[in-house]
């Protein structure tokens, strides 16, 4: 069972890291260009996978923060794809 705990803390370590940052994967406060790639959407998918797949590991406070930043993501990322759509 140490080894498991020790597995979910590191885990829930790095949805926290994940949470801090302004931009996803960027610790630039205006991290443009990192809203609309795609690696913004893998991060995206993996804090939903941590979402449903650690329910209520998790704890109240982290899943809200999770969901808060799901949508302001989401809305940027959408934002910025829109954005961008004619020049590609």
């Amino acid at each position: 069972m140490g080894k498991c705990r020790s597995a979910l803390e590191e885990l829930l370590r790095a949805v926290d890291e994940s949470l801090d940052l302004p931009h996803w994967n960027n610790p630039c406060e205006d991290g443009y260009g990192h809203d609309g790639d795609m690696y913004s959407a893998f991060t995206m998918r993996a804090l939903a996978w941590a979402y449903h797949g650690l329910g209520n590991e998790l704890g109240e406070e982290r899943r809200t923060r999770i969901r808060e930043k799901m949508i302001l993501q989401g809305e940027r990322f959408i934002n910025l794809t829109l954005l961008n759509r004619d020049y590609w």
